[in-house]
């Protein structure tokens, strides 16, 4: 039995959630800014359920090296474009064609990767597990889904579920 990574692309998928970074000065602080910024967020969307689809994801980040170096993306990402994990995040941001065109369609069989690379995958890094607590306390769950550049594991709810919009009411 063997695990395998499968890339899939998805045109017409969920709203997606951006991560929200608090400089470092402002977190573990008693008012908890990055909570009620998210938490406003949420708001919105109960406010807007239109402007959504009916599925919501989030993209968490995880552990990076001390240099800011994905494991994942060493093993694999690099591979197949031959650039260096930051530029090809600059890249995506605005053109994720390039992914398409230089990854490959078949299966990618996990025994294959290297041993630090299968360790973080779908894993969240430590700066990032405020983060996942927060989603999970709402409703989210882990799509058993991961990011293609970094191995960051995706969380997912339907937008009706989501505690915060769910329990929302309008004045």
């Amino acid at each position: 039995i063997h695990k395998v990574l499968r890339f899939e692309w998805d045109t017409d998928g969920p709203s997606e959630i951006g991560g929200l970074l608090v400089d470092k000065m402002y977190r573990k602080r008693p008012e908890k800014l990055g909570k009620q910024i998210s938490l406003a967020r949420f708001m919105y969307m109960a406010l807007y359920p239109d402007r959504f689809e009916k599925s919501v994801l989030c993209e968490l980040t995880p552990p990076l090296t001390e240099e800011g170096r994905s494991e994942f993306w060493e093993a694999l990402g690099r591979r197949f474009t031959g650039l260096p994990y930051q530029e090809a995040d600059i890249i995506s941001q605005g053109n994720k064609e390039f992914i398409r065109t230089l990854f490959p369609t078949d299966d990618i069989f996990m025994s294959l990767l290297d041993p630090k690379a299968r360790l973080v995958l779908g894993r969240v890094g430590e700066e990032t597990k405020p983060a996942q607590h927060l989603l999970e306390s709402i409703g989210f769950h882990y799509t058993h889904e991961v990011d293609p550049f970094d191995g960051g594991p995706h969380f997912g709810a339907d937008l009706k579920d989501i505690r915060v919009i769910k329990e929302a009411q309008k004045f």
